[in-house]
């Protein structure tokens, strides 16, 4: 297994897995330790949907700034800082 992942499910598979209201219907039945685990796979799952978003938002940063720069005949100077 790396990075939450196996060879089997991918991340975008384990995301649908996790966002399918079967994952969550008839917890009552689970065992405490199903639901922990359940649990611990939820945490994982948000905290790379996360750094995703932070990484994406980023991008839009980066990509704003120069279109920015553009617009008003900047330097790439003028970016940097």
């Amino acid at each position: 297994m790396a990075n939450g992942t196996n060879e089997a499910t991918g991340p975008h598979d384990r995301s649908a897995r996790v966002l399918d209201p079967a994952y969550v219907l008839d917890v009552e039945s689970n065992t405490v330790e199903e639901l922990r685990s359940k649990h611990a796979e939820c945490l994982e799952l948000e905290t790379e949907v996360s750094y995703v978003r932070r990484l994406t938002q980023a991008r839009i940063d980066i990509l704003e700034a120069e279109i920015r720069r553009r617009s008003t005949g900047g330097s790439l100077e003028d970016l940097i800082q």
